[in-house]
């Protein structure tokens, strides 16, 4: 059955297995009817025709509807030995007929641990108590209403527990004024004292270990676009398939020995060291990105007109390098732990003392280069090189990293050292020279296009999945592992989540079971044979139909439960 349920958990659940259950559970509901009307004639003609639907059913409407034979079909075969099992009990039952007397749970015939055990476990099942003891109420002749019919049933089923309890300290005595033995409390003390501190540091324990079993999740596309303020793009690209490559473990050890060398803090190298420790090869990959913009460039004269007096005023022209990022979910149920697809962006202004950068701009907006000349221009820091890439939050820039750069930077103007390579200064960062370009070979063409290069950077670090040359940008992602489906439920919320959710909720239970003093006068009663004969004299009355008598011993039960004084010399022991 779990394995069941486990299936159809991932794969959907099916509107014949749906029914096929809701039917069986309505023949289950009628059969315990009939069970507890007594009706030997009605359980005849129901055993009767359930025997004739599941043949015809089997043997051939389903091999007509799934084209397999009963033969061929494991699964019906195996259905079938069950059914064939009920039958056989259900026409014995048919045969002998009904039992004269139906009281309580067929449990509860007995006072030992087994049962008291057995008895206790059919409690935990979720409403399976409720659901015997309405039908019982709704199916059985009774003077009594619901909610006595419920409490009666409360009373007899705690009485019960009572009863094997009190076995339980006749059969195990235990001499007065002796201390408990330390197997019993080393044992069961220590016992509950370990899964509490288990519970209390289940959280921490879970996301600590359970990281070993996260998926990789790499990116399959990257949609690139760079902007001119709120223009259409002038750039646009996307890589994927053999466009991203992964790190590989010469390129992650050349990186650690790069941080390593660095002349920073010990406390920032810490930083760095600490955040490439959760990433394997499998998690870091390359995202290369061809120069050239793959869309031809085209801009309508009204806007050509405004972009140009905005780059000749001194209002700030941002460049906006946008990117997005695909990755398809590793199986269904983690759907819900990541998104497909998330974006960011990197924004860099062109002010006003950018003269050169703007009167490029002007020049190729106006049309004024020359064909044998490309006019072409820098923009700083635009292109972010290292990009963390979460499973569903916005991607963010490795600060790790950039507070190398900075302190590395501090440091070389502190030493007014002359060489600025040693670590990751202008690393972190690509300066990015772009140009606008049109065909040569084609005469008359008005064909133009844009073209990005990362020449000119001097990067102390390239790792070897990195195209090299002018003719691709590369960018290197750290990509975060996700939970595999099974655990996702638990690592969806986080470990704030998990604390509030379990813990908290876990401890309230404790305390409840454990705060025992309000029900002293109803758990500890040290004699409980004569209020297990009056409920057994509730059931005798009520299966031979004498209804007042049922009526007036179940108020004489409430009288004892209300009246503290009356119920301890009721359950005294029979010495005093």
């Amino acid at each position: 059955m779990v394995i069941v349920i486990l299936f159809y958990s991932q794969f959907g659940v099916p509107v014949a297995f749906l029914v096929m259950l809701l039917i069986q559970f309505l023949l289950i509901i009628i059969d315990r009817a009939l069970y507890l009307r007594r009706n030997v004639r009605g359980k005849f003609f129901f055993h009767f025709f359930q025997v004739i639907c599941v043949h015809v059913w089997l043997f051939f409407v389903l091999p007509a509807i799934t084209h397999i034979t009963f033969r061929d079909n494991v699964a019906a075969q195996f259905w079938y030995l069950f059914k064939c099992i009920s039958f056989g009990y259900s026409s014995t039952q048919v045969r002998l007929g009904y039992p004269k007397r139906i009281a309580g749970n067929f449990l509860m015939k007995k006072f030992n641990y087994v049962n008291q055990i057995l008895y206790r476990i059919y409690l935990l099942i979720p409403f399976l108590l409720e659901l015997r003891t309405i039908m019982d109420w709704i199916f059985t002749d009774t003077a009594l209403g619901l909610s006595s019919w419920l409490q009666l049933q409360d009373i007899y089923s705690d009485v019960y527990l009572l009863k094997c309890a009190r076995w339980a300290e006749q059969k195990y005595r235990t001499d007065r004024g002796v201390t408990r033995p330390k197997l019993t409390k080393y044992g069961v003390g220590g016992s509950l004292l370990a899964l509490l501190i288990l519970l209390i540091w289940f959280p921490l324990l879970f996301f600590s270990f359970s990281s070993s079993f996260y998926q990789p999740n790499p990116s399959n596309e990257v949609n690139v676009e760079i902007k001119l303020g709120p223009y259409l793009p002038i750039y646009q690209m996307t890589a994927q398939d053999i466009d991203l490559v992964p790190f590989t473990s010469a390129d992650l050890k050349a990186l650690r020995d790069r941080i390593d060398s660095l002349n920073i803090e010990t406390a920032t190298k810490d930083s760095a060291y600490g955040f490439l420790r959760d990433f394997n090869r499998d998690d870091i990959q390359c995202v290369n990105l061809f120069a050239t913009s793959v869309d031809l460039w085209e801009i309508s004269q009204p806007v050509r007109d405004t972009v140009v007096n905005n780059l000749r005023s001194n209002v700030t022209v941002p460049v906006r390098f946008s990117y997005t990022i695909r990755r398809s979910p590793l199986d269904q149920d983690n759907s819900g732990d990541q998104a497909t697809i998330v974006t960011g962006e990197n924004t860099v202004g062109i002010t006003a003392n950018d003269k050169s950068i703007r009167n490029a701009l002007i020049e190729i907006l106006n049309g004024a280069m020359d064909s044998r000349t490309t006019i072409n221009f820098t923009i700083v820091n635009l292109l972010p090189r290292f990009l963390h890439v979460k499973p569903k939050a916005k991607p963010e820039e490795i600060f790790a990293f950039k507070n190398s750069n900075f302190i590395l930077k501090n440091f070389i103007d502190y030493l007014k050292s002359t060489f600025c390579i040693l670590g990751f200064l202008n690393d972190y960062y690509a300066n990015i020279t772009m140009g606008l370009n049109s065909t040569k070979t084609v005469p008359n063409s008005t064909d133009v296009w844009w073209e990005m290069s990362e020449y000119g950077n001097k990067y102390s670090y390239t790792p070897s999945c990195a195209f090299s040359g002018q003719n691709y940008l590369s960018m290197i992602f750290f990509n975060d592992k996700v939970s595999p489906a099974n655990i996702s439920f638990l690592t969806r919320y986080g470990i704030i989540g998990l604390y509030t959710t379990f813990v908290v909720v876990v401890a309230r239970l404790f305390r409840t079971i454990l705060q025992t003093s309000r029900t002293i006068m109803f758990n500890e009663l040290p004699n409980v044979e004569r209020l297990w004969h009056l409920l057994r004299d509730i059931y005798l009355v009520r299966e031979n139909n004498m209804l007042p008598f049922e009526e007036e011993l179940f108020a004489k039960l409430v009288f004892l439960y209300r009246s503290p004084e009356t119920l301890i010399r009721f359950t005294k022991p029979k010495s005093e």
